[in-house]
């Protein structure tokens, strides 16, 4: 075969990621960051987004306070499968900061 013939097939990667999987994650990775940029303007600008009031006339007592029954998002307070154990003394002022922020 001479180097000018075209005829022989180049090897392709099947296993390795197409080109439409890398621009659907590249797309959503963008997304992502677009949203964590607005939110941290938000933060910053002091405003707060609220999609409504979802617990209205809902509270539970948490010591001498009375609260929501909002958790707290993905945090484990206490040992799981993803973390380790939290002392309360760790998470007596996340609690606290909780409150302090609404």
């Amino acid at each position: 075969m001479s180097a000018n013939d075209k005829s022989t097939p180049i090897p392709h990667d099947n296993a390795g990621t197409s080109r439409r999987s890398f621009m659907r994650n590249l797309a959503i990775a963008g997304a992502g960051i677009g949203a964590g940029l607005v939110s941290q303007s938000s933060l910053a600008s002091g405003s707060t987004v609220c999609a409504g009031n979802v617990v209205s006339g809902q509270s539970r007592k948490l010591g001498d306070l009375t609260v929501s029954p909002i958790g707290l998002g993905c945090m484990s307070m206490s040992s799981g499968s993803y973390n380790p154990p939290r002392s309360a003394k760790e998470m007596v002022p996340v609690i606290r900061g909780a409150i302090d922020r609404g």
